[in-house]
């Protein structure tokens, strides 16, 4: 196998370990694993770029950061630039197509509607870790319906519409950033560490999904559902037909009233949900892991190639 050098750039800081800080880590194992070289960098921090700029790099993803944001030393010595797209927070699909980035990867599929688009795409998911199969259960989290996230970037319909009868029906606690500001601050129980995101999952009775609806309406999977389900974890959505309709939907309990959550929960601890949470945990861990999106990567690499 031919080593490569592989680049990797996102928002944020190793203290604030959310977005796309986590999923550059886990795909920054995952190439390591395959035998790669990688460099992973913040953009929104200062760094010495003196080891990246050493030799060039064969390819760079960016999880989320626009052209402008790149330092030119990094764009200019870089010989292919994949844009890993996963919201609109910088770029629609019209100026995604626009851009310079040599190739876009991407969880939607709405890039297959755009006439004449010369630009290559390759549809690249979210995933797990398989390391979360190293969590074990931990008794501070028993008995909560969870719900990891931050605040404000769902609608306040959509968190009364699933946050409402789980606090009806169930135990709920609230982990991440800027909750205390919130109508939902007295279930605010801090922020997660990124250690722990495995073995809440494993050890609470349900975890909650809500998708920002910038990204359901471009039929984007965000990265809970897959931790989630890997964790074996039994996992309580509101209505989203793309995730109901795609492979992970049979897997998932989507809610759209208060009848419905509590017939989840009436049911959470039967044979049935048993069943399917094992199977789910099967299914996610072996066909929706970083190991095959790096894969996925260096096969769009070596398309932009040839």
């Amino acid at each position: 196998m031919c080593k490569l050098k592989i680049g990797l750039l996102h928002h944020g800081n190793e203290e604030n370990i959310w977005g796309s800080v986590i999923t550059t880590r886990y795909l920054e194992k995952a190439f390591k694993k395959l035998g790669h070289n990688v460099w992973r960098i913040s953009v929104t921090e200062h760094q010495d770029y003196s080891r990246i700029l050493s030799t060039r790099t064969d390819f760079f993803v960016s999880e989320g950061v626009p052209e402008w944001q790149i330092p030119k030393g990094i764009w200019d010595f870089t010989d292919k630039k994949i844009f890993w797209w996963l919201s609109e927070l910088f770029y629609n699909i019209k100026l995604i197509v626009k851009s310079n980035f040599d190739g876009i990867a991407t969880n939607s599929e709405d890039f297959k509607n755009i006439e004449n688009n010369k630009k290559m795409f390759k549809k690249i998911d979210l995933a797990v870790d398989n390391d979360i199969l190293k969590a074990t259960f931990d008794s501070k989290y028993e008995g909560y319906c969870a719900y990891i996230g931050a605040y404000p970037h769902k609608t306040q319909e959509q968190m009364d519409k699933l946050f409402l009868p789980c606090i009806k029906y169930s135990k709920f606690g609230l982990w991440g950033y800027g909750w205390e500001n919130s109508n939902y601050a007295k279930y605010h129980k801090g922020v997660l560490p990124i250690d722990d995101i495995g073995i809440l999952y494993k050890s609470v009775q349900a975890a909650l999904l809500l998708t920002e609806k910038r990204q359901q309406n471009r039929g984007m999977i965000n990265n809970r559902v897959y931790e989630v389900l890997g964790s074996g974890c039994i996992a309580i959505s509101e209505e989203f037909e793309y995730l109901e309709k795609s492979d992970l939907g049979k897997y998932i309990y989507f809610v759209n009233n208060e009848n419905d959550f509590r017939d989840v929960i009436d049911n959470i601890n039967s044979v049935e949900f048993n069943k399917n949470r094992v199977e789910a945990q099967k299914y996610v861990i072996e066909n929706h892991n970083y190991i095959n999106r790096a894969k996925a990567f260096i096969e769009l690499y070596k398309k932009l190639e040839t």
